[in-house]
Order: structure tokens, then sequence, then C-alpha cells
């Protein structure tokens, strides 16, 4: 039996506020490096909503329209 193996794309999103974390689920994506997963957890910060935020993902799928609908835009 073949197996079949997932595509991996990475693309960044950016946004204001708390970061969508149901989008890691959703997308089955994680942040890219370290440093995106540190810039999600600083989204949680008080202030963080008055900053744009730009975070690099990677995972099998990409759902645009999802990731507006939480306040954040894909932009690669």
């Amino acid at each position: 039996m073949a197996k079949h193996q997932a595509i991996v794309t990475s693309y960044t999103v950016e946004g204001h506020g708390q970061f969508p974390i149901d989008m890691l689920r959703y997308d089955g994506v994680h942040p890219a490096t370290e440093s995106d997963s540190g810039q999600i957890e600083a989204t949680f910060r008080p202030g963080a909503y008055a900053r744009k935020t730009t975070i690099g993902v990677a995972g099998i799928r990409c759902t645009p329209g999802r990731w507006i609908s939480f306040g954040w835009t894909v932009i690669e």
C-alpha cells in the first residue's frame, strides 16, 4: 500500500491582537521558527493589539478566508 505524504506549505500571516491559536489545528500548521513561536506568545501580552504582528507558519494547508475571519491576513 502506498503512503501518501502531505505537501508542506509555508506562509506568513499578519494581524493585530491575539494570534488565533485554533488556526494551528484548523490549517494543520505550526510556527515556522522558534522566533515565530515567541511572536505568537507575545500576542497574548498586554498591549499586543496596538502593534501589527507578522508570523511565519508551515503545514499542510492554507485557508485565507478563515484567517480573515479572525482578523488576520495571509500575506505570502
